[in-house]
């Protein structure tokens, strides 16, 4: 985990992600192709059951779109998790709905 955390962190491209009328928009700085094997995690730390998970699947303009029903008001730890050829990466942030 720390690895993966240190190769995320020491590549120039970074994850970045916003609200939108859509739901939550998460921006992904390289092809869509790199994330073939990953999932978005959501993790909320006073209530488990409404923790989510997703697959990682951005579109053709390297976006992928959480609608909010997925969730419940509250906050969230959200963690990016993939692998791109032998390497493991992980980002990490949090949102509050």
């Amino acid at each position: 985990i720390k690895q993966a955390k240190y190769n995320y962190n020491h590549q120039d491209l970074k994850i970045v992600f916003q609200k939108t009328e859509a739901g939550i928009v998460f921006i992904f700085p390289k092809m869509a192709s790199v994330y073939k094997e990953g999932k978005i995690v959501f993790y909320r730390p006073d209530q488990k059951i409404y923790d989510r998970e997703f697959d990682l699947k951005p579109d053709e303009t390297n976006q992928q779109v959480l609608p909010f029903d997925n969730f419940k008001e509250g906050y969230y730890d959200i963690r990016v998790d993939w692998t791109e050829g032998d390497k493991e990466y992980r980002y990490e942030s949090n949102i509050q709905f």
